[in-house]
């Protein structure tokens, strides 16, 4: 911030508390703030201000998972992408420092939520996702031949045929 006064006896700059007829001072604010130059002589007092406004960049990620059902012992793809990141961190099915951008194969065994956190300068962006693993056991199949012998060949209408399982 410059300032330059004329016929001033005294400036101050608030809310820095700098003094004086005329400066230049470099400033670093987190958040808007407005520097108010306040400049007097015997004939009274005038004042001005400058508003300086602060671009924040914050940082996004996108994790997305491919298949996000499967079967145990299947594996699926996380994918991951950050804009204006520093850093990435996983947690949750996964752990550790991870690129701005990349995948990852994953086994889960069991229905498993995935996150990562990207930071920029204290600001956070998050993303988790889920993928849901099918624990049961698969149906059999197959292709069965059923073989039976019966000692009495001959069955009369309305008696019982039992039928024994073997090996």
């Amino acid at each position: 911030i410059t300032w330059t006064s004329t016929n001033a006896a005294s400036c101050s700059v608030s809310p820095q508390g700098w003094f004086g007829t005329s400066g230049s001072q470099s400033v670093f604010p987190n958040t808007i703030t407005t520097y108010t130059i306040t400049c007097s002589n015997s004939a009274g007092q005038v004042s001005d201000s400058v508003t300086v406004s602060v671009e924040t960049i914050t940082p996004t990620v996108d994790l997305t998972a491919a298949p996000i059902n499967i079967n145990r012992g299947e594996n699926a793809v996380l994918v991951w992408s950050s804009s204006n990141a520093e850093t990435c961190t996983a947690s949750g099915g996964w752990s550790g420092t991870k690129s701005r951008s990349g995948s990852e194969v994953t086994v889960p065994s069991s229905d498993t939520t995935y996150s990562i956190i990207c930071t920029r300068e204290g600001r956070i962006a998050t993303d988790s996702i889920t993928i849901d693993v099918n624990t049961s056991e698969p149906p059999i199949t197959g292709t069965f031949n059923l073989a039976c012998s019966v000692s009495n060949p001959t069955v009369t209408v309305g008696n019982t045929v039992n039928f024994v399982a073997g090996h």
